[in-house]
């Protein structure tokens, strides 16, 4: 698996640029990926694949050189995030019916739902109201969703906060990893790349 993490700046970036991957079992370069911030264009004659944060861009498409109108035969990809479900069969389900050509957005969360929940959708939070969730409220690790969650009463209301740290990340290369996942993109901390030790 060739794991792509884009840099602090990448959101403030208004040109694309390029990433070097490294391959997740050996930790030696291995890969390119171009990462075309919303709003600019593929560049000319692009030599590696290609990621379109653009909204305007065919959802779920990786664009190759040889193919930058995402037709048929493009790699897609699919995000962690996800507020039902497990992300081991989300992973499943899509290596299918992609017939292994994808690749796993790593979209970190930090949101919180109101309970219940029917839409799945959720508000979310800056790292200071995590922070201060987090701190009222014990923590655990759902195996399921690959993340942190606390549950919060709030006006005797519950909400449901999820989160991601350095550590479930770190989950989520290795679920990537375990499912025959070839390449995974996103915002992934250094430290996750090498974390091997299972969270308990």
């Amino acid at each position: 698996m060739i794991v792509f993490a884009f840099p602090p700046q990448a959101a403030q970036e208004t040109d694309a640029y390029w990433l070097s991957g490294i391959d997740y079992d050996t930790g030696t370069a291995a890969g390119s990926l171009i990462v075309v911030p919303e709003g600019c264009h593929v560049p000319a004659g692009a030599d590696a694949p290609v990621f379109c944060m653009d909204a305007a861009a065919e959802e779920g498409t990786i664009l190759r050189k040889t193919d930058h109108s995402g037709g048929t035969g493009s790699d897609v990809w699919i995000s962690s995030r996800l507020s039902g479900g497990t992300l081991k069969d989300r992973i499943t389900q899509a290596m299918e019916a992609s017939a292994g050509r994808l690749w796993l957005n790593i979209a970190p969360l930090c949101t919180r739902f109101s309970m219940p929940c029917p839409t799945g959708t959720g508000d979310a939070l800056t790292r200071e109201e995590s922070l201060e969730i987090q701190r009222s409220c014990p923590a655990f690790f759902s195996p399921e969703l690959c993340c942190m969650y606390c549950v919060q009463i709030e006006h005797a209301h519950a909400h449901m906060h999820l989160f991601d740290t350095t550590q479930t990340v770190a989950e989520k290369l290795r679920l990537a990893s375990a499912l025959g996942v070839p390449y995974v993109f996103g915002d992934i901390p250094p430290d996750a790349v090498i974390r091997k030790t299972p969270l308990p």
